[in-house]
């Protein structure tokens, strides 16, 4: 076996069986990816769901209510950039329009799915040291390989069709969506923190809710964002 062995190459000499291993992984894939079709059902379902409900809007009642998202979430100049490329859209073909509300049902969908998934590991990440290291690597590996790379084990194993876009887009949008939710925990001034507990208000109280949420501007944030969510007391609210 010494004799044999090319010190100068010695890769040729050595096999670790990674290649089998990987075969038998895919083939096992293949082989039980019945086990998955229910949550290609669950996610067929919500796409087809959304896009029902956006197809059953006018396209006039549809174009009014994206581009006044628009207007409130970038801008009046963004607001009236949508208004003209929509408009654009519709007058292409009778079919762009239907088109568009399906892709849009998609976006929404991973929309959803994103934020259910990545807002509690966000906040876990900002509240625990140990959670965050752990997950840095994954989230790396995460935005450093590209989205077609694991385009690839999906459409193996769901076929091509809206799912996989779905769950490729999840994907895609989960590395910054918690990193960008665990900064924010983590940039929240320790004094405003101790000043809400000294006046007794609980943990909860002290989180980020929907009912008590308000929008601030923070220019000195790192983070390039136009607004952030924080959570202020009650006896601090703006009159």
């Amino acid at each position: 076996m010494a004799e044999s062995f090319n010190w100068l190459n010695p890769f040729e000499s050595i096999d670790l069986g990674i290649a089998e291993h990987s075969d038998g992984i895919k083939q096992w894939a293949i082989d039980h990816r019945e086990a998955i079709q229910p949550f290609k059902f669950f996610f067929d379902g919500l796409i087809q769901s959304i896009e029902r409900a956006f197809q059953a809007v006018p396209p006039l009642v549809m174009l009014i209510i994206i581009v006044l998202i628009a207007w409130q979430a970038a801008g009046r100049k963004t607001a009236v950039y949508v208004a003209v490329a929509l408009a654009v859209l519709g007058l292409l073909s009778p079919e762009a329009w239907p088109l568009a509300m399906t892709t849009l049902a998609i976006v929404v969908a991973a929309v959803i799915l994103a934020v259910i998934i990545g807002l509690p590991l966000g906040i876990l990440a900002g509240k625990s040291d140990r959670f965050e290291a752990v997950l840095r690597p994954v989230l790396d590996t995460m935005q450093t390989i590209p989205a077609f790379v694991y385009l690839v084990p999906v459409v193996m194993l769901l076929g091509i069709g809206n799912v996989a876009g779905v769950i490729v887009t999840i994907v895609f949008a989960l590395a910054p969506l918690i990193r960008l939710t665990s900064l924010g925990i983590r940039s929240v001034n320790q004094s405003v923190v101790e000043a809400a507990r000294a006046f007794g208000a609980t943990r909860r109280r002290r989180s980020c809710s929907r009912s008590n949420c308000r929008w601030r501007r923070r220019p000195s944030s790192p983070v390039s964002t136009r607004r952030s969510c924080c959570r202020s007391p009650w006896w601090s609210s703006p009159q």
